[in-house]
Formats: structure tokens, sequence, C-alpha cells
């Protein structure tokens, strides 16, 4: 991507949550199909605004004017006897009625009739709709704001990674709030299993990077990325045990503990094993009070990789890029680019066609995929590589990794 827009929301001074699309300010030249061209608008990007207010809205190889609008929910017509569910909003069947729309707060059957709307008041702000109960809150009208020329990243074209052919699996962890599912990218993405997200797992705007909404983990014992048969780097061809990096960025926003740690991300066997780990794993460790990261490996009952912790303490509502890296026997973690831990196996860590890969939680779960010791906290821009990508220190990621190559 080269264009990029950003800006803030506002609703009466607040920061909302949004939907954003960007169009072309100026019609553009399309094919019509039949030989020639039509002149028509396009549509150039779209976003979702965070908790703070705050959009970035890329626009690809597009430079030209672009119109912003910000679109309003306005929500469904009371419609009768319909099933309200919380978080869903309604509103008269008269349009414009009195400047306002509802959203339910209590789930119930919306009734045979349609109610007499009220005006919401502070000491009247709820009303009874069928069975259930619906708060008025204010409506706004869509708005557009233009022309805004979208900022030039540069490179003249799209970025791209010159390592691109070496990515197994890109996944951006993005999307619109409170998707369960995000876009994939590399060269095995396609052996992925169709839903890689588990338990209470979605894309939130809760946390944003880049400016881009990334996923939710809430910690529970089934919440985690990833799946048990055939698993997310289940294949033989998703590679973890040779020359390979594997990184991502994380925001914990607890530190509870089960059994002293939190799972960051694991390879492990995916049968029965009272071991526990039966791969590698990378761990955040209650080390003595303090969080900090950790690396494990077995191969059966025997530990050949650490346990070894590292040195730096973290801090939940903190963001942090981690890389692990393997070549010939050597492991390496990496903690927003210094070397946070450097330790040689003392044998082969375990190898499976059927281990699972799994991110927020121990690849060695039971059957129904419970696990205690799941991370709790938001994940973004998963990239697994079969190279060495990083041996020195490094800067730390600056932006979305590219999804294609030169």
């Amino acid at each position: 991507m080269t264009g990029r827009i950003t800006g803030q929301v506002l609703i009466a001074g607040d920061p909302a949550v949004r939907n954003i699309v960007g169009i072309s300010a100026q019609q553009q030249p399309l094919d019509d199909g039949m030989g020639g061209t039509v002149l028509e608008r396009i549509i150039v990007g779209e976003a979702e605004s965070g908790l703070d207010g705050n959009y970035t809205l890329d626009t690809g190889d597009f430079l030209d004017e672009v119109i912003v609008v910000v679109l309003e929910d306005y929500g469904t017509e009371w419609l009768q006897n319909e099933e309200l569910v919380v978080g869903q909003r309604i509103r008269p069947t008269q349009p414009n009625q009195n400047g306002y729309i509802y959203e339910v707060t209590v789930a119930g059957n919306a009734g045979v009739s349609e109610p007499t709307w009220i005006v919401p008041t502070p000491s009247t702000d709820t009303m009874n709709v069928g069975a259930a109960t619906v708060r008025g809150l204010p409506l706004y009208w869509s708005l557009g704001h233009a022309p805004l020329v979208p900022e030039d990243l540069g490179g003249g074209g799209p970025v791209t990674d010159p390592n691109f052919a070496s990515v197994q699996t890109l996944i951006p962890f993005t999307g619109l709030n409170e998707a369960t599912d995000s876009p994939r990218f590399g060269s095995q993405a396609s052996l992925l299993d169709p839903a890689i997200f588990n338990g209470a797992v979605e894309i939130s705007n809760g946390q944003t990077l880049f400016g881009q909404n990334m996923a939710f983990l809430p910690g529970g014992a089934g919440d985690y990325i990833g799946s048990l048969r055939p698993s997310f780097g289940g294949s033989a061809t998703f590679n973890f045990t040779s020359t390979f990096t594997a990184e991502m960025f994380f925001y914990p926003t607890a530190a509870n503990f089960n059994n002293s740690f939190q799972m960051l991300m694991s390879c492990s066997y995916s049968g029965s094993n009272p071991n526990g780990i039966d791969g590698w794993a990378l761990q955040i460790q209650n080390a003595g009070g303090f969080q900090r990261l950790r690396i494990i490996g077995r191969n059966g009952s025997t530990t050949v990789l650490g346990p070894t912790v590292g040195g730096t303490d973290l801090d939940v509502n903190t963001m942090y890029h981690v890389a692990v890296t393997h070549n010939g026997g050597n492991w390496r973690v990496w903690l927003n680019g210094l070397l946070e831990i450097d330790i040689v196996q003392t044998s082969n860590v375990r190898s499976f066609t059927d281990r699972r890969f799994l991110i927020g939680a121990e690849g060695q779960l039971s059957e129904n995929g419970s696990s205690p010791n799941n991370f709790s906290g938001y994940v973004g821009q998963w990239r697994h590589s079969d190279i060495l990508r990083y041996t020195d220190p490094f800067p730390i990621p600056s932006d979305v990794f590219p999804t294609s190559g030169p």
C-alpha cells in the first residue's frame, strides 16, 4: 500500500466507533465489459475507528482526492414479533419520527404493536418494546469530508516484502469489530482450517496496531487461535523445526497466571502426553512476581531446550513485538528488536506431522481444546517465514507486514 488517510471521529465532541468508507472524489474510468469504458466513482478503502475515534484508511495505490464518509448505524425498522437481541438497533417505521434510534438493552420479543416511541430524557432514557427493553440514542446523519488527499508513503507502488516467497503464513488479525476471522496470506495459507478462532476470540477495536483492529483473546480455557485436527501449522509443509522466524505483536491485558505462566505460542504434538508440551513453546513466565518471556522445548518426556527465562520485565497494557528464530539448533527470542534469549538445544525438539501450532494456548490441549494457561490480551500481525529474518538487533516493525512480494 502507498496511500493513507488518518483522522478521528468525534460525535458531540466525544470519540466514537464508526465504519468508514473512502470514495474517489472524481469519477474513474472503468471497463464496461463491452470493450469500452464507463466513468464511476469507486470505493478506494474501508476502515473502522477505534475506541479513541482514530482511524487509518489505506487507499492502496490510489493517491487522488478522496471523499471520506463516516457511516451511522441506523438499525432496522421495528418488525412485529421480531426476537430482539442485546446490542441490536431498531428505529420507528415512520422515518424521522423523533430524531432517535433505539438500542436493545434487554432481549425479548418486539410485540405485535409498534410502541409510542419516547424522546429520551435523563430521567427516562429506556422504554419497553414488547418484552424487550431499549434505550434511546440521538440519530446522527452519515457525514462525508472532502476532498482529502492520501499521504503518499512512498515506493511508487504497493509496499512489498522482498522475502515474501519465504512467508508460509501471514495473518494480520485485522478486520471489523467482532469479526471471527482475518485475511490470510502466504504459500501455505490455503492449508489452514476454515475456522481458526476458537472460544470467544474475535477481532476487537479495544486495541489497535498501525490504525488496525487486533485479535482479542479473553484468556478463557477455550480461547485461542489455531485448531485441533488438522492444525494451524499441522501439515508437514509448515516448518517449525528447521530454519524459521515466527513473529507477532502482543498486548497483554492481565497478569493472571495458572501454573505460573501464560502461553503466547506453541508447536506441540497433538496426541495425549502427560508431560504437557511435546515440541516447543514461548510463554510469559511469572518469575518471582515479574512477567518475563520463557522458551521451552521437549522431545517426548525429555527437555531438550531450556527452559530459559529472559531478563526483561513485561507490563500489562503495553505493546510488544516478539520473534522466535531457529537455525541449526540455535534458538533465539527477540523482544522489541533486541536479543532476549539465546540458547542451543541439547538434541532435536520433537517434530510431528500432526503437531499443532497455536497462539494463546499450549499445543498439548485436551481433546475439547481446554487449557488453563491461555494468554489474555491482543495479538496482531502474525508472520511465519522459513528463513532467518533476524540475526542482529533490528528496528521494531513500524507498519503492517506486506502481503505480497516485488
